[in-house]
């Protein structure tokens, strides 16, 4: 089995405080999704043995991203991520594939802070991935931060954290505009959104506000966060999709 990482909740953790039903891991839309994947236990097992099987269905990262409609740039910029890669044996091939420009300078700039892993058992890299993101870089391009609100930060999702995307605070629905806007976890759509459970192409996407609406796929430009073809090409990689 290779390394890979679970671009996905952690299911256990919920239980039983925020969610009493393993089953909404599993979106029935999805022929590889662990309700249809032929393990012979029930989903409950299932997620206690192999939590990661929440990533076959949805997609989970945890932090505020805000500028996933930003220019791809390559993973040949962040050398963290190239050594990550080499650790791994490969597995994420990014090779020359275009990517999120935000989330990769983020996980960068994790790894040049707290230093590659010196472990891959899941509950030492959660703890690592579990936090802020300071020192995050500028997009090689065009110069823009890419931390949230153009600061040099990519916060973990939380209670309140839209305030740090709102640009006018005094506009009086600024925070509930930024909560509306600001998207959490969406139907897993894998390498260049070739893995997509609702065809022809989209997903649905679940904001802070706990609203859900269904954003088509769009190859090339024009598609919106977090359904883009960098976000499909990085989330793909990381998680090692089907």
């Amino acid at each position: 089995m290779r390394d890979v990482f679970a671009v996905a909740p952690l299911s256990h953790a919920l239980m039983p405080e925020y969610t009493a039903d393993y089953g909404i891991y599993s979106c029935p839309s999805d022929l590889d999704s662990p309700e249809n994947f032929a393990l012979n236990l029930d989903l409950a097992t299932q997620f206690r043995q192999r939590p990661w099987l929440a990533g076959r269905s949805y997609a989970y990262l945890g932090w505020v991203i805000d500028k996933a409609d930003r220019p791809p740039v390559s993973v040949g910029s962040y050398p963290a991520l190239l050594l990550l890669e080499a650790l791994l044996g490969g597995t994420l091939d990014f090779g020359g594939a275009v990517l999120d420009a935000q989330l990769v300078a983020g996980l960068n700039a994790l790894l040049l802070r707290v230093g590659l892993p010196p472990s891959l058992e899941p509950n030492y890299v959660q703890f690592l991935l579990d936090q802020d993101i300071t020192g995050v870089g500028r997009h090689p391009a065009t110069g823009e931060g890419l931390g949230v609100g153009g600061s040099d930060s990519i916060f973990r999702l939380r209670n309140g954290i839209e305030r740090f995307c709102i640009t006018d605070v005094n506009a009086p629905a600024a925070s509930a505009q930024a909560q509306s806007g600001l998207w959490v976890m969406f139907d897993q759509f894998g390498k260049q959104g070739r893995t997509m459970a609702h065809q022809p192409g989209g997903a649905n996407v679940l904001y802070m506000d706990g609203h859900v609406s269904y954003v088509p796929y769009l190859r090339g430009d024009g598609s919106q966060p977090p359904l883009t073809s960098t976000m499909a090409a990085t989330v793909g990689r990381i998680g090692n999709l089907r």
